[in-house]
């Protein structure tokens, strides 16, 4: 299923990777247990968070260029941030981040049972539980 990002008239419900969720509502599917990328030291858990623009724009002052780019060529996409469990560290990332073939052998992330929040504080909540991978519909051929 195809993210709508448009609100129905009258409506707040959109759908996002198969599932209706409520404008302002971020969704994660999966986590980096222990994320070398955010700080090697501390090595935090963080998430992938999946939005609509307007919520990316409530994480970040404005949009970066691969966010730009995507929301050009690929408006059906949401966009998508590693943030640590704390919230502390925001960084934007190409939708096909988790996914790509770049990882080869290992890929760092694991899948979650889908979760949806309104803001970075319920990230501390979050309980990382290994779950089958979902695969976006909009990466679906």
């Amino acid at each position: 299923m195809v993210p709508n990002w448009n609100a129905p008239s009258g409506g707040t419900l959109r759908t996002f990777g198969g599932y209706a969720t409520m404008l302002g509502i971020m969704f994660i599917r999966a986590s980096w247990p222990s994320c070398e990328q955010i700080n090697p030291q501390t090595r935090p858990d963080a998430f992938w968070v999946e939005c609509t623009p307007a919520e990316a724009l409530g994480l970040t002052p404005e949009l970066n260029p691969e966010h730009q780019w995507q929301l050009e060529y690929r408006p059906d996409w949401p966009l998508c941030f590693l943030i640590s469990r704390d919230g502390q560290y925001v960084a934007p990332h190409e939708f096909v981040f988790p996914y790509s073939g770049m990882w080869n052998g290992y890929n760092p992330f694991v899948a979650i049972k889908p979760v949806t929040i309104s803001s970075l504080a319920e990230l501390s909540n979050i309980q990382i539980i290994p779950h089958h991978w979902e695969w976006p519909s909009e990466l679906q051929a």
